[in-house]
């Protein structure tokens, strides 16, 4: 969830108002379907089973899957690229902050 929200607020710092078209797009029209969630990644075209697996809501159905399934056996990928996704999207807020709609006048 942190992850999303960090993705939000990037595109957000990005774009103003509009960051709902990019953030729905990534989260929801090409994140969910090639999560694995309701299909299996082998199931999928090949194309979106690479893709899903690099996006945050397959790396967290990934680690979910995992952990359920398989204790004890979790997987440093999905936590690291959930970890990825957020660190590049506070970095992005934190650089062009002043850029946010929520952010502060710069003080002369």
């Amino acid at each position: 969830m942190f992850t999303t929200g960090m993705v939000y607020t990037m595109f957000n710092t990005l774009f103003g108002r509009w960051a709902m078209i990019p953030t729905w797009g990534l989260m929801v029209l090409l994140g969910n379907p090639s999560s694995g969630g309701a299909v299996s990644w082998p199931l999928l075209p090949s194309p979106l089973g690479v893709v899903g697996r690099w996006l945050p809501p397959g790396a967290s159905v990934n680690a979910q899957h995992t952990a359920v399934y398989f204790r004890g056996h979790q997987h440093l990928f999905p936590f690291a690229v959930l970890a990825v996704w957020a660190s590049v999207s506070t970095t992005v807020f934190w650089v062009w902050r002043h850029r946010h709609p929520g952010g502060r006048p710069p003080t002369p």
